[in-house]
């Protein structure tokens, strides 16, 4: 794949849909891979800050929370995949009525020309 060609994918696929007026065409479902590693990421974070500040808080409080941190760090990442599926079917479920409401127009264009 040529850069040029790349370059002409990203503006076509990502950028041009940002200046669409209109809303036909959704952003949200291409950018939300990049927003669950980004969950992922800031969950792994809050478990650090979690068992940084039970240590400071003290030894046994650090080592509790630290056997603790993985089971917090999978339910969070539980939570952010759950938000981020619904975000996925509550665009689908647009796009779909888009489509259904589409596929009336025509079929009642048609009938009206019978």
């Amino acid at each position: 794949m040529t850069e040029k060609h790349f370059g002409f994918t990203f503006i076509e696929r990502f950028i041009a849909p940002l200046f669409d007026l209109s809303f036909k065409e959704f952003i949200t479902l291409k950018i939300l891979k990049f927003v669950y590693i980004l969950g992922i990421f800031i969950n792994g974070l809050i478990v650090l800050f979690l068992i940084l500040l039970g240590f400071a808080k003290s030894i046994s409080n650090g080592i509790i929370t630290l056997i603790f941190s993985p089971f917090i760090f999978i339910i969070l990442t539980i939570f952010t995949r759950v938000w981020i599926e619904i975000m996925i079917v509550a665009f689908c479920i647009a796009e779909n009525t888009k489509i259904i409401a589409e596929n009336i127009e025509r079929i009642s264009i048609k009938e009206e020309g019978k």
